[in-house]
């Protein structure tokens, strides 16, 4: 089923391995039968085995492409991914505090697992203080939970500790997915002082990167279409379990999205 009127807004890093950032996104907005906007926040030098180098884009830029998308474009939904600096991180802050959209979903990227630093040290408190707390979901893995909350996540009860922990930063819902545990395919669900497990089948196969951005942009499709934050991360989670299995298709039989070969964030 096609919702081309509907669109998200994906603000992410550009990889030129093609297999995360922002052309992960919007493959996955489009599979999804949405239409995707997008403005890259960082560009990106790396391959599927290893990360080189990165540059930031202009503040300036990002808040005059922000403003204008925000002003001119019906957003539905945004999906906020690699932001990298301060300047971009309080940019964004000030334009979501302005515009108040809707729909907010935060993929908090620290780390690629090809192995570069996706955000400045000193950014992160800013993250934690400005940023959070004007999302309606952000969706951590176990080691930027960790990063977020200065605890050890080892089992599924830490998990749940460090997703309320994390709400109390601010965000509407919490969603801190268990993929880094040995064979766990458990996530949780932190929405107020209510948690719920998600749980899902463990495939095995080769590590995947770009998993943590297919996630988080269907979350940001499914709520674009109107369904509530649960039903969002429930479908995401299965579209990304199938996703694993085999490629997605779009209606001519053409490859949308191929997470069975890709080489978690």
């Amino acid at each position: 089923m096609t919702h081309y009127t509907r669109t998200v807004l994906c603000i992410a890093g550009f990889d030129t391995s093609g297999n995360a950032g922002i052309l992960a996104d919007s493959r996955t907005v489009n599979s999804l039968g949405l239409f995707c906007s997008g403005i890259i926040t960082v560009l990106t030098d790396q391959t599927r085995e290893r990360f080189y180098s990165s540059s930031p884009v202009d503040p300036g830029l990002i808040k005059e492409q922000l403003e204008h998308l925000l002003r001119g474009e019906n957003i539905h939904s945004i999906k906020i991914g690699m932001l990298y600096s301060s300047g971009i991180i309080k940019t964004l802050a000030d334009i979501l505090k302005q515009y108040k959209p809707q729909n907010i979903v935060l993929d908090p990227v620290i780390m690629s697992s090809s192995g570069g630093e996706l955000i400045e040290p000193e950014s992160i408190d800013l993250l934690v203080e400005e940023l959070i707390p004007l999302v309606n979901i952000i969706t951590p893995n176990i080691p930027e939970a960790e990063k977020l909350t200065g605890m050890k996540i080892d089992t599924v009860d830490r998990m749940i500790d460090a997703g309320m922990q994390i709400s109390d930063l601010g965000s509407m819902s919490v969603m801190v997915k268990g993929g880094h545990l040995n064979k766990n395919s458990t996530d949780i669900l932190v929405t107020g002082n209510e948690q719920a497990k998600i749980s899902g089948e463990f495939i095995p196969g080769p590590e995947i990167r770009g998993t943590g951005c297919v996630l988080s942009s269907a979350i940001a499709s499914y709520l674009a279409m109107g369904f509530d934050t649960k039903e969002a991360v429930i479908l995401s989670k299965r579209f990304l379990e199938n996703a694993r299995r085999e490629p997605v298709y779009d209606e001519a039989g053409n490859t949308y999205l191929d997470m069975s070969q890709a080489g978690s964030d």
